[in-house]
């Protein structure tokens, strides 16, 4: 059974995933659900990878908490192609997260994971030597409400 955050970012693994198909919006990109300690070449991009997540929980009165999971994505790109490149590939992992694969339709709610649509902000994007690397920091709010010393179940 995953745990309130946990099951948020299984999610979007999951969808960031299947988006890389043949045919689907990320296909061409590799996506890597941990980081990743190798060295690229131009092969290699576009890239997708997610770091660790962050939780953020606001205390309230009673048992349940305001919590939310923020997790950085970065999508890298040849230099070569431009800052436009790297934005078109940003924009396509944006609506990978927010399309369901399979079927093509708009899910907001990350497969009933969330309780609204995602917050994106950007922080920290940088060029290499052989990327442009755009990092992408996304806030997930739980469809499930954090219980305080329940929120493994």
């Amino acid at each position: 059974m995953a745990g309130t955050y946990s099951a948020v970012i299984t999610a979007l693994a999951a969808r960031l995933d299947a988006s890389t198909a043949t045919g689907k919006v990320l296909a061409g990109a590799k996506f890597y659900a941990w980081p990743q300690a190798t060295e690229e070449g131009q092969r290699d991009f576009p890239t997708i990878r997610m770091f660790p997540a962050d939780i953020d929980e606001k205390p309230v009165l009673r048992a349940p908490v305001h919590g939310a999971v923020t997790v950085r994505l970065q999508v890298a790109t040849q230099r070569t192609l431009g800052i436009p490149e790297s934005l078109l590939w940003v924009e396509k992992m944006l609506d990978a997260i927010e399309v369901e694969p399979t079927t093509g339709l708009v899910d907001v709610r990350l497969a009933g994971t969330l309780r609204a649509p995602i917050e994106v902000t950007g922080e920290g994007s940088h060029p290499t030597e052989l990327s442009i690397n755009a990092n992408v920091i996304i806030t997930l709010i739980p469809a499930k409400v954090p219980q305080r010393g329940k929120r493994r179940l």
